[in-house]
Order: C-alpha cells, then structure tokens, then sequence
C-alpha cells in the first residue's frame, strides 16, 4: 500500500510505502504527483520505505518509467527530498529511483538507511511536522501489522 499526504501549506508531501505495493499503485502515485499545482515555493518530500514493504510485481523497468515521469514534475525545481529506507532491499530500489529520476541542478535527493528519519526531517527542514509525520508513520505500522 502507499499512503500519500500533501500538505499545501507547508509545501510537504510524505509518502509511506508499506505492505504489498504494486506497479498500477506506483503509477497512481506518480498521477497524482504530477497533478500538484506549484506555486514556484521550495517543496519538499518525504518517502518512507517501510521495512515490511513487499513490492509485488514491480520490476526495474517500472521504477525506472516512475522517475523518468516524476522528471516532469514542475514542483522539482529547487525542492529537496529524502527517501528512508528501512530495508536493504529499499535501499536498492531508493538508488535505482534515484538514477531514474536525476537530472543535474534540479532538485536534491538524499537517501538515508533505516534510523534516518530524524536526519531527513533535519534536512528538509520539517521540524514542525515532525509529530504529524510520526503519527501517519505508526498508522501505517499498525495497519501492515493489523490488517
């Protein structure tokens, strides 16, 4: 599943991977990314790759249509986002995201390991969300383990 959150007024998305996702859920995400309309401030985002994700069905290929998509986005220029990867495999596919989705001088992306999460809050300057983040973070921890 992939839990999406924009918070306009902070110019803040989160997404949180968790459970089993799919590629027609990543292209959905990729929708409505490109669907936010940009006022030309500083965005910046957030994805956590939760440690139990299991991605079903998505192959190199999908990761690497999504970001050649997200390089389109008109909210990139000058944003920043972070990727915590709670897992070696989530490691693996933040990287190849990461290649997919560079293009120089556009935006920063940094990809931390599993307890970065408070770095990346740090560096997206987000201090003021911190509580919101946490808590959709530990819904969606409940939910995988609950479902």
């Amino acid at each position: 599943m992939i839990e999406y959150n924009f918070y306009p007024e902070h110019h803040f998305i989160l997404t949180i991977f968790y459970g089993k996702v799919n590629h027609e859920e990543l292209n959905d995400l990729v929708d409505k990314l490109q669907k936010i309309e940009h006022d030309g401030s500083q965005m910046r985002g957030l994805t956590i790759l939760s440690k139990n994700t299991k991605p079903k069905g998505i192959k190199a290929n999908h990761i690497m249509n999504a970001g050649e998509r997200m390089q389109h986005v008109t909210f990139r220029k000058d944003g920043k986002n972070a990727i915590v990867s709670e897992s070696l495999l989530a490691y693996g596919l933040a990287r190849m995201y990461k290649v997919a989705t560079d293009i120089m001088n556009l935006d920063e992306l940094k990809i931390y390991k599993e307890n970065g999460l408070d770095d990346a809050i740090e560096w997206l300057e987000v201090g003021l969300l911190k509580d919101q983040i946490i808590e959709v973070i530990e819904r969606c921890r409940y939910c995988e383990s609950n479902p």
